[in-house]
């Protein structure tokens, strides 16, 4: 079948072009861009399963189509780059799947999802996997190393976390969290239906008239129905597997929400990072100001090394040298009369730590307000693509269903006036005999 519009240019990069003239090209408007994927012809001498073809709508409105070739491995090295690369995305899932089938349809969707994206489907990475040369994809796969996307081994939670600040994070975690068990379990209704099995009905049935001795309703009537049941059973293997297809669409949907969690996760593990380095600015800002204001025999005159509006009343006996409190508390020492150690010392320590907080904690300010920032399109986006799949997901199963009863309805009809057949009172299986009556 021939995939490409006769205005359709088609060609095969040997060599990466300019990135800017494909932002331009694909960000023209939502229609500006398609990725289709098909199974690449063994005959053609290519070693990767897929043939990827990408059509983008010039200025002059021509399209253009670029064709190549991407394994298995390279559509996985695409997914755990993104997932690296955009720590602050919603980056669409790609799970393993067992038949050839169900690995295009997986495949394809990931491509659609992403080439939908305002943000990622004009990311450079994306761009070298429709649009590279298989040398530069050969190279970028070297270059990479795996890790996953996990979260850096968080400091310490906060003492307290922003109330009324992350209320709309919270809300909309439950929300997704709520979602996600609800689709969970109409996966799991879906199922069950498609594992209904008329065969256990069939088979009983068939075993009560073989039962019977003579030809009695319950062995012809009886009969005729068992094979019929065996029939509705047979049609499930009967079925391709495009007819369910809509369970695993939903199983994807399903894994797309959990990716928003992530999302949302990453955000909060950032909030904490920043709360805790703030406290610990806090910290050595209240010791600084209980040194700074200690002379022996001149309490509270001296001038702070940096000024700090908070008053403290904590023991200084917690800090050590370090600047950092010990959850234990240690006695002082450089005295011995349990005054604190010399102001020289001290400070040099707690403005070394408050230097290395504030640095820390403006870090991560900045890492939660670039997250942040993209955070609101980020979820409208996703949220609007969600009621798509789920409007197709709906649509499908009822189609699927209709069509199904369309096809059984006659045979439940057959079935109908099978059971309306009249039962003869005069053949018995049962003939019960006297021996008097058979002496006679």
């Amino acid at each position: 079948m021939n995939l490409h519009s006769k205005r359709c240019s088609v060609s095969s990069p040997t060599k990466d072009q300019d990135i800017s003239k494909w932002v331009h090209d694909v960000t023209r408007g939502d229609n500006s861009l398609s990725v289709t994927l098909t199974r690449s012809n063994p005959l053609s001498g290519e070693t990767a399963p897929f043939k990827v073809v990408t059509k983008m709508r010039t200025e002059q409105n021509k399209h253009k189509c670029i064709d190549v070739y991407r394994s298995h491995g390279d559509f996985y090295w695409l997914h755990s780059a993104l997932q690296v690369s955009c720590p602050d995305r919603i980056i669409p899932p790609l799970q393993h799947q067992i038949s050839l089938f169900e690995t295009i349809i997986e495949f394809q969707r990931f491509l659609n999802r992403l080439s939908s994206h305002m943000f990622l489907k004009t990311h450079p990475l994306l761009y070298k996997f429709l649009c590279g040369s298989n040398e530069s994809i050969r190279l970028a796969r070297t270059e990479y190393r795996q890790s996953k996307l996990e979260l850096t081994p968080q400091e310490s939670r906060p003492q307290t976390r922003g109330g009324e600040q992350d209320t709309s994070l919270a809300d909309t975690k439950n929300y997704l969290l709520s979602l996600e068990g609800n689709l969970l379990g109409l996966h799991d209704h879906f199922q069950a239906i498609r594992k209904l099995n008329y065969g256990g009905a069939g088979k009983w049935l068939e075993a009560i008239s073989l039962n019977e001795p003579r030809d009695t309703y319950s062995k012809v009537i009886i009969r005729d129905i068992s094979r019929i049941f065996q029939s509705m059973n047979n049609t499930e293997g009967e079925e391709s597997i495009e007819d369910w297809s809509f369970i695993q669409n939903l199983q994807s949907t399903i894994q797309y929400i959990t990716s928003a969690k992530g999302l949302l996760e990453r955000i909060e593990h950032k909030m904490d990072r920043y709360l805790f380095w703030e406290e610990e600015v806090q910290t050595c800002e209240n010791a600084n100001h209980q040194h700074s204001s200690y002379t022996p025999g001149n309490h509270g005159n001296n001038t702070p090394v940096f000024s700090s509006p908070t008053d403290s009343n904590e023991d200084l006996s917690v800090f050590d040298d370090s600047g950092m409190s010990e959850s234990g508390g240690s006695s002082n020492t450089g005295t011995g009369t349990g005054y604190p150690p010399p102001l020289s010392h001290s400070n040099s320590s707690i403005s070394q730590k408050w230097a290395e907080a504030n640095s820390q904690s403006t870090s991560a300010r900045e890492e939660l307000e670039r997250m942040c920032d993209c955070l609101a399109v980020e979820l409208v986006h996703f949220d609007y693509l969600k009621e798509k799949e789920l409007k197709n997901i709906l649509t499908d199963f009822v189609n699927t269903q209709q069509e199904l009863m369309q096809k059984q309805q006659s045979k439940w009809y057959a079935m109908r006036i099978l059971l309306d057949t009249p039962i003869e009172r005069g053949n018995r299986s049962i003939q019960f005999v006297y021996e008097d009556q058979e002496a006679d």
